[in-house]
C-alpha cells in the first residue's frame, strides 16, 4: 500500500454542531449569573421579610438589644417586710402595676433600679387566686421575684432571674401579688418564704 493510499480523508467540521455547543455554554453562564443574583437578593431581603407582613412601624430589634425606656421610678407607696415575730426587716418604695398595660410592661427596658425600690404586681387581691406567670423578656436588670399570697405572706422567691430570658416563671401555688426587686435583695436582707409584707 502506497503512502497516498494510506492517508485518511479529513473529517469536515460541522458548523451547526459548534454553534449549538456555543449556545448551550452561553445559556449555562446566564443561568449561573441569574442564580447568583437571586441568592444575593434573598440574603438582603430575609432580614426585612417580617416588615412585609407586619408593617413598617414594628420594632425588629433583637431580644438582646431592647430599647432602654427613659422612665423614672414612680413611687406609689411603701412596702414593709416583717419577720416572723412581727418586727420590720426593711422598707422599700414601690411602683404599683395593677392593670393589664402596666403589668405587661413591668420593668421592661429599664436599665437600673435603686436598692430600696421595687415593682408590685397586683393580680388577684380579691376573688379566686390563681398561679401567676412571669418572664424576663426585654428586661435588662436581673431580679428577685417574690410571689405573695392573698394574705400577704411570701409563698416563694425566685432569685437572680436572667435578663432577656423568655422562659415562663410560674408560681407553684395560687397567689395574689408578685414583687420584683433587684437581684440579691432578698438574700442581702434575709427575706424568705413565710415572711409577711404590707404596703401603704
Amino acid at each position: 500500500m502506497t503512502k497516498k493510499q494510506s492517508q485518511q480523508p479529513k473529517k469536515k467540521s460541522n458548523p451547526a454542531k459548534n454553534e449549538k455547543k456555543t449556545s448551550f455554554d452561553i445559556r449555562k453562564v446566564v443561568i449561573f449569573c441569574i442564580a447568583l443574583i437571586l441568592i444575593a437578593v434573598l440574603i438582603i431581603a430575609i432580614p426585612n421579610i417580617r416588615l412585609l407582613f407586619v408593617g413598617q412601624d414594628v420594632d425588629v430589634s433583637t431580644p438582646h438589644e431592647p430599647k432602654v425606656i427613659d422612665l423614672e421610678f414612680r413611687q406609689d407607696g411603701e412596702l414593709d417586710f416583717f419577720d416572723y415575730d412581727g418586727s420590720v426587716i426593711t422598707t422599700i418604695d414601690i411602683e404599683i402595676a395593677d392593670d393589664d398595660g402596666s403589668r405587661l410592661q413591668g420593668l421592661m427596658g429599664r436599665d437600673s433600679m435603686e436598692e430600696n425600690q421595687g415593682m408590685l404586681f397586683i393580680y388577684y387581691s380579691t376573688g379566686t387566686p390563681r398561679p401567676a406567670s412571669m418572664w424576663m423578656k426585654n428586661t435588662i436588670i436581673p431580679l428577685d421575684m417574690i410571689f405573695i399570697r392573698q394574705d400577704k405572706t411570701i409563698s416563694e422567691i425566685v432569685e437572680d432571674t436572667v435578663p432577656f430570658d423568655e422562659t415562663p416563671i410560674i408560681s407553684s401555688e395560687p397567689i395574689g401579688y408578685v414583687l420584683e426587686v433587684n437581684a440579691g435583695f432578698t438574700r442581702r436582707h434575709g427575706i424568705e418564704p413565710g415572711h409577711k409584707v404590707t404596703w401603704r
